[in-house]
């Protein structure tokens, strides 16, 4: 067994790979200093797990491999890249497969010997340590780690601040002296400070072969037998999810799996129209493959063995343009990750258009509603299973889409899809910017196309007046005092008052009759306004 140091690990880092099965780097830039900042203080950092893969059990092609990514970038460099011998000049007889390490191995060398490029930056950082940073008794580190670009470095006004990749150059003690008389100090306990800092890093770095523990798997364990051991040292803890393991079950029988749903996620999340986005994952889809097929939604690896060529296939053939489907659906009525407050509602509508849904101007009415309801009562959050069990049942047999068919579901703790009077009354308290508020006005304002234009949450009586009356202000922002009109509209509309818009002949939904507009008559209009608004939400969502 083979005895390394993390500088021998970094540097021949062309030997490490990644099994399929293994899920995508997620650590962020303070969890890689709290790695550092323990390696120094020699905390344990926990054991590998590494399998021994010779380069011909690769080329069968049984399952697929990865390399580690050096210059990682949050924005467009976070997939890893595959393993491909025929483009590879560096290839080796025999590589380490990571089975259990990948975060802590993937930190070595983005710190070591690459670079982190943030979502919000866009600009290459490097991990940096500073060599006179005391400890803080107020600090859980011990030691200055950060994150900074070259330009940051440059502007740092306290401490001296040394690349960490930088250690690999120092092999002995003569060399700290040289790095250290590189920097001004202003007491010589500073320089003391700065020498015992840098020595234990290189110490810990380049020479000290107990900070990698691992444990070796042999390069004759099977396919499935190292999905075993995956599952069973990973399921253990709380790092992966079930539809993680869910997933590596997958890869390990469908090579390009990995590549399919990172491309599928990425086109789907950027369907959106002005820049608005999704945010489906990779549990997400894990879960609607389940509740497709009318698989159990409790998420089991034993479950999944036998059925990865049917999920393959049925990919292919159906449950990918379901969800690209609903996708286009949910962008017709105006719904994005910013007004979305459970993907899992989502499931249900898949599930229809999968089954061979008619997509009809009167099915789509009734999806609305129900993916409305379904989050304004907030029936997919706790207990979600109980919710799409219980749609799914439903839904089996459904060719048109009515919303009454959930009529008789009864959820956990009493919760139905039944509107009354007090749900609606309650969700006239919403206000404007809402979330909810944006659900509301949809069903209110059918014919105001949510996907197609820029509209806007308008005060009828505007909210520049009312703020200057204290008896209204607190009311100004509620459902009651809001309509629904698209971008020109508003523009034009501005901080006229409510009767003098009505009066240039503009239509105002819900307008209570023989009911004062004069903004003293506020409450009374509210009152008025808003029964109009809750009869018709009854109406509209009766089962």
């Amino acid at each position: 067994m083979a005895e390394y140091t993390i500088k021998k690990l970094v540097l021949d880092d062309n030997k490490l790979i990644l099994p399929s099965i293994q899920r995508k780097f997620v650590w962020n830039e303070e969890k890689i200093c709290q790695l550092f900042d323990s390696i120094m203080r020699k905390y344990p950092i926990g054991q590998f797990l590494i399998w021994n893969v010779k380069a011909d059990f690769i080329n069968k092609d049984i399952i697929s491999f990865y390399k580690f990514i050096h210059e990682y970038n949050e924005n467009d460099n976070f997939i890893n890249e595959p393993l491909n011998f025929a483009n590879d000049e560096k290839a080796k007889d025999e590589y380490l497969a990571i089975l259990d390490g990948q975060q802590r191995i993937q930190s070595f060398i983005i710190a070591l010997n690459g670079s982190m490029t943030a979502r919000k930056k866009f600009q290459k950082e490097y991990l940096y340590i500073n060599l006179t940073g005391k400890p803080n008794d107020e600090e859980d580190y011990k030691y200055q780690f950060e994150f900074l670009t070259l330009k940051e470095k440059e502007q740092k006004e306290n401490g001296i601040w040394f690349k960490v990749g930088d250690i690999f150059k120092i092999k002995e003690a003569s060399e700290i002296t040289a790095e250290l008389n590189k920097y001004e100090f202003e007491e010589e306990a500073d320089k003391d400070f700065a020498r015992d800092t840098l020595t234990t890093l290189m110490m810990r770095i380049n020479e000290d072969k107990n900070v990698i523990n691992y444990y070796e798997i042999p390069d004759n364990f099977d396919v499935d037998e190292i999905l075993d051991v995956f599952v069973r040292t990973n399921s253990g803890g709380v790092v992966l999810t079930k539809p993680d393991l869910l997933f590596s079950t997958i890869v390990s029988k469908w090579n390009d799996a990995r590549d399919v749903f990172d491309e599928f996620l990425k086109e789907i999340n950027n369907a959106g129209n002005s820049g608005r986005k999704y945010k489906f994952n990779i549990d997400f889809i894990m879960r609607t493959i389940l509740y497709v097929l009318d698989k159990p939604i409790e998420m089991k690896v034993k479950n999944f063995k036998e059925s990865i060529e049917n999920i393959k296939e049925k990919w292919d053939n159906g449950i990918a343009d379901a969800i690209r489907k609903t996708v286009k659906f949910l962008k017709e009525i105006g719904f994005y990750d910013d007004n979305i407050t459970t993907y899992n509602a989502i499931m249900p509508i898949i599930y229809y258009i999968y089954n061979k849904g008619k997509m009809s101007k009167e099915n789509k009415k009734e999806l609305e509603k129900y993916f409305i309801v379904a989050q304004l009562k907030r029936l997919f959050g706790v207990a979600s299973n109980s919710a799409l069990n219980g749609t799914r049942n439903k839904l089996k047999n459904e060719k048109d889409f009515k919303f009454k068919c959930f009529s008789d579901i009864e959820l956990v703790g009493n919760r139905t899809f039944r509107v009354n009077r007090e749900d609606v009354e309650k969700w006239m308290n919403y206000e404007k910017g809402e979330k909810y508020t944006f659900m509301i006005l949809t069903l209110l304002y059918p014919d105001v196309k949510v996907g197609e234009r820029e509209f806007h949450q308008d005060h009828l009586h505007p909210a520049s007046a009312l703020k200057k009356m204290k008896q209204f202000k607190e009311r100004k922002d509620k459902i009651a005092n809001l309509q629904l009109l698209q971008g020109n509209e508003n523009e034009s509309k501005g901080d006229m008052s409510l009767e003098d818009w009505i009066n240039a002949g503009n239509k105002v939904e819900y307008l209570p009759k023989k009911v004062s507009l004069k903004i003293e008559d506020f409450d009374e209009f509210m009152l008025a306004r808003e029964e109009k608004m809750v009869d018709k939400l009854l109406e509209i969502l009766k089962i």
